[in-house]
């Protein structure tokens, strides 16, 4: 990926404080295996997350190449809303958040996030 997008990715990510529920919070590249951009409270645990969301993110690239659609994952835990958000504008770019899950709206968070994702390019 491009060094303007790494770049754009901290102030964008930064946007992302307006999702209700918010506990963490990235955007990175599968392809690179990386994250651009942190923020919010990370644990160890979270951190672990994050690095195995990348990989089944590459997974599910490669399943779904040939049909030519990508979706979002949403993983719900008993206190947690997990969501792998793939850029369609940036291509090869993802956000991840932790959300409350007593706090936060999935749809109101992916509309953000699909503002957020036109924003990485500029």
């Amino acid at each position: 990926m491009n060094a303007s997008i790494a770049a754009n990715a901290i102030d964008v990510l930064e946007k992302t404080s307006e999702i209700d529920g918010l506990i963490t919070s990235s955007v990175g590249c599968y392809t690179s295996r990386t994250f651009w951009a942190k923020k919010g409270v990370i644990s160890h645990d979270l951190e672990n997350g994050r690095a195995s969301e990348v990989e089944m993110i590459r997974n599910r690239f490669r399943g779904m190449r040939d049909s030519g659609k990508t979706e979002d994952v949403i993983v719900v835990s008993k206190t947690h809303q997990y969501i792998l958000f793939i850029c369609e504008k940036c291509k090869g770019s993802f956000f991840y958040l932790v959300l409350d899950r007593q706090k936060s709206n999935f749809c109101l968070a992916r509309k953000k996030l699909a503002e957020l994702d036109a924003m990485l390019l500029n």
